[in-house]
């Protein structure tokens, strides 16, 4: 065991200092305490390195302040000054059980891996809080950055992006899982409960986080880059094909009911995909291509429902298949169904306890769901274009 020595690393930019000692207390009270506590200050102001100076601990510690910066640059920086051969990473939101490092360190050397992911537990302070978690993360544990042990030469190597705001360490983390041996345990080691209080602050936390993983995400791919335009643009001429025309109907490029051949053929990829990545095991929602035709198979059932009486009935009232305020109907069927996902089916599959959310609390929960939802498709799209966009003109 003591040939393991650990370097500690934390980023911070701004953060609450009453958080800050939280996490300084679990630090000064691990069974096997770090050898060095290597903390990075972005911040604009004196509370972080205020709030370290009022407090004793008993580890060498290495305060460096810059110029405000991304946590994944403070998190490079903090690990190329580091003096040691491992390193651990937390950030001013996450605190560790006593037993965290001596327990890594345990789990390295038996599952002879070079990284270690942090399993965390989430908690909440308010009956919002509460709701949010429920929608989201659940009782049970999940694989993060924070809490992870990793050898420094590793980090050295694959590097945090250094210029997004968020999703910075779910790409580092995907990164670390194809290329280097890893373990998770099973227990949660690590503690978050710095979820947002009002619905204002969940729907900008939710667009901001796809925002940035649409981001990372299309900087992984050309290949996906170049599906998702041949989609979006074929979303946008394929319909109106014969409005290009000259002489509709006549032409030798008219092609009869083309936009229900084309709707047609978006459900025929998407179930096929469904079944491919069933078959496989493979996860198809890391893949931009995949989320931009699950949007436009949105847009397009949307207007199938819409034009349905007009196209199919003919507006024609005693048809057999007319349907009265067939488009009312669709949205509420759509809005009840993802109430009843988000605010029971999910918490449920995340070890949520039911008598929490029985008998009318799952409305709620499933409202919050659903605001978190329609806050993370835009922002996803978004940021995968600005990335284009970015890359076409050279900003970085």
């Amino acid at each position: 065991m003591n040939d393991y020595k650990v370097s500690l690393v934390i980023p911070c930019r701004n953060d609450n200092p009453k958080t800050f000692l939280e996490t300084l207390y679990a630090i000064d009270a691990q069974s096997l305490l770090p050898d060095e506590l290597v903390i990075i200050d972005s911040s604009d102001n004196d509370v972080i390195k205020n709030t370290l100076d009022s407090f004793k601990i008993n580890i060498p510690i290495v305060y460096k302040s810059i110029s405000p910066s991304f946590a994944g640059f403070s998190t490079n920086l903090g690990i190329s000054i580091s003096s040691f051969s491992l390193i651990a990473l937390l950030d001013t939101k996450t605190s560790p059980k006593p037993n965290w490092l001596k327990k890594y360190i345990n789990y390295m050397r038996i599952e002879d891996v070079e990284v270690v992911f942090g399993s965390t537990v989430f908690y909440y302070k308010s009956p919002f809080q509460k709701a949010v978690r429920a929608t989201s993360y659940g009782a049970i544990s999940h694989q993060t950055v924070p809490g992870t042990i990793v050898a420094k030469k590793v980090a050295l190597k694959i590097r945090f992006l250094e210029d997004i705001r968020s999703a910075y360490d779910l790409d580092w983390k995907n990164r670390i899982m194809t290329s280097v041996n890893h373990y998770t345990p099973s227990k949660a080691y690590i503690s978050y409960n710095d979820f947002p209080s009002n619905i204002l602050a969940v729907m900008k936390k939710y667009f901001q986080y796809s925002f940035y993983t649409g981001m990372t995400t299309a900087l992984r791919s050309m290949k996906e880059i170049y599906l998702t335009i041949f989609l979006v643009l074929s979303a946008l001429i394929i319909p109106r094909w014969n409005f290009f025309m000259n002489e509709w109907g006549v032409n030798q490029f008219y092609a009869p009911d083309i936009t229900k051949k084309y709707f047609l053929s978006l459900i025929i990829s998407f179930l096929i995909l469904q079944f491919w990545s069933y078959l496989f095991r493979k996860n198809p929602n890391k893949n931009i291509s995949y989320k931009i035709l699950k949007f436009i198979l949105y847009i397009y059932t949307f207007y199938a429902v819409f034009n349905w009486n007009a196209e199919i009935a003919n507006w024609a009232e005693d048809a057999v298949l007319y349907i009265p305020h067939v488009t009312k109907i669709f949205i509420a069927l759509l809005v009840f169904f993802s109430l009843i996902y988000r605010g029971l089916f999910k918490p449920i599959h995340s070890g949520e306890d039911l008598d929490y959310l029985l008998p009318l609390n799952w409305l709620f929960v499933g409202f919050i769901g659903l605001v978190m939802d329609l806050s993370k498709a835009p922002g996803f799209i978004f940021g995968a274009c600005w990335s284009r966009i970015l890359k076409i003109y050279h900003v970085k």
